[in-house]
């Protein structure tokens, strides 16, 4: 089977709610899990797809809860170091108001900021078809960005396909700093995501062929430009094409990008055509923001085929 690995943060997440009785405005946080690449992974695998967790957690309670949690989606976890040395497991807060959903991060000196090339075993690199990382995996610290590049070295000139989300987080990086490392990382890539929002502000563009020109001036060679309910764009030297969204009950689209590229992933390592990635990826990640939470709206194959025979 096709195998995926993936490096960068995982983080324990926390999301507001409110308790039925809001006569005292109570507020309460439900845990769960998240951080980009996790949750691409889980998509992943529950798509079917043959994943590898080359991201490490703290040797703490939730360090293990993750290797629970990614070992009960199927997740290999043999390649993951969590010791008390390299740190402890990251965590953030959702929180909601009028104007949609903000996060708070706690995760400096976390375990994956504190990843070292030589934490990555190389015998793994050799069996990969698939490399998933994203730019929150290069900002998280000096250090992980330089694992990024090394692991793209060991892989250029391999058959690996490396896929990479430009997810932009200018809370861990400035955007002049941003755009040199993406640029630096995109000649590197076989398919770039990026959703609309942060593409515009990295291009400084705001027509979507605009968007996508740059990007694959760049070294972009397949670019798929998220347009959340409006769908998303797959554009290469061969193709261009617009999958549109789907009318969905939003309820909270934490993930839904993550969704995204993990869906898009294992169907084109099933497919390989593009088109039908695209289409499929759309339908999983409109499934995806129906509920509540980063993992738990992630949805089985079975539901993501169901839902495109009734469209």
């Amino acid at each position: 089977m096709k195998k995926i690995a993936f490096f960068g943060e995982p983080l324990v997440e926390f999301s507001q709610h409110y308790h039925p009785d809001k006569t005292d405005n109570n507020i309460f946080f439900q845990q769960g899990f998240g951080g980009d690449v996790s949750n691409f992974a889980i998509c992943a695998a529950r798509q079917g797809g043959n994943i590898v967790s080359l991201s490490p957690v703290g040797k703490d309670h939730w360090g293990e809860e993750f290797i629970s949690l990614w070992e009960k989606e199927g997740i290999d976890t043999r390649y993951i170091k969590n010791t008390e040395s390299k740190g402890h497991t990251g965590l953030y807060f959702i929180s909601y108001n009028d104007d949609g959903h903000h996060f708070t991060y706690m995760r400096k000196g976390s375990a994956a900021s504190q990843t070292t090339f030589s934490d990555i075993p190389l015998s793994i690199l050799k069996e990969l078809d698939v490399f998933h990382f994203s730019a929150i995996s290069q900002a998280i610290s000096t250090s992980a960005c330089d694992t990024c590049f090394s692991i793209l070295e060991c892989l250029k000139n391999t058959d690996t396909i490396v896929s990479y989300d430009t997810n932009l987080r200018l809370s861990l990086w400035p955007l002049q700093r941003a755009r040199a490392i993406i640029k630096e990382t995109l000649p590197f890539t076989g398919f770039c995501f990026s959703s609309y929002d942060e593409a515009s502000e990295l291009t400084e563009k705001s027509k979507t062929e605009d968007i996508i020109n740059i990007l694959h001036s760049w070294g972009a060679k397949n670019v798929i430009l998220k347009l959340g309910s409006k769908g998303a764009i797959f554009s290469s030297k061969y193709v261009d094409y617009h999958a549109v969204g789907h009318h969905v009950n939003l309820v909270d689209a934490t993930g839904a990008g993550d969704v995204f590229a993990g869906a898009f992933i294992v169907e084109y390592l099933r497919t390989k055509d593009a088109v039908d990635a695209l289409n499929y990826a759309n339908a999983a990640a409109a499934l995806s923001v129906t509920g509540y939470g980063a993992i738990h709206p992630i949805p089985e194959k079975s539901k993501v085929i169901e839902f495109i025979k009734n469209i």
